[in-house]
């Protein structure tokens, strides 16, 4: 079997890349402890407030008794809050709190600058190709 070169791996790279881009916010976020896994839920549910915790550990890719603990955490610390879904008693629905809101606008400048850093060199021309192909390998992957 011949060896794969991470260098030449379009898989390997999305994902050394991903980690990279992971890793720089969390550094910058650090001072709020809070986890990777609960800065991008904070960032999902701004993203749709209002939201089920069914979606959410569907768009974190997690089990929904996991997403349950972390909630409690996240709303414990104040972050969140869960309110009860009108139209289904068993479900609640996701909101942000007047605390989450300055740490987020804070999360999307780490990501401005993360996206900064991870383009040096890369021109818009170069980017806008890039994410063309970004978005067309999404969908194919989201094709059943």
């Amino acid at each position: 079997m011949n060896k794969i070169d991470p260098n030449d791996s379009i898989i390997l790279l999305m994902h050394d890349v991903s980690q990279l881009l992971k890793k720089f916010i969390d550094q910058q976020t650090q001072e709020q402890s809070l986890t990777q896994t609960q800065w991008r839920a904070l960032v999902h549910i701004l993203q749709d407030e209002g939201c089920k915790q069914k979606v959410l550990a569907d768009r974190l890719d997690i089990k929904p008794i996991s997403l349950s603990r972390l909630l409690d955490r996240l709303e414990t610390a104040g972050w969140v809050e869960r309110r009860p879904d009108p139209n289904d008693r068993r479900a609640s629905c996701l909101y942000l709190t007047e605390k989450a809101h300055p740490f987020l606008n804070q999360v999307k400048e780490f990501g401005f600058a993360a996206r900064a850093k991870a383009l040096q060199g890369i021109s818009d021309e170069e980017t806008a190709v890039f994410l063309d192909i970004l978005r067309k390998m999404k969908t194919n992957l989201s094709r059943k």
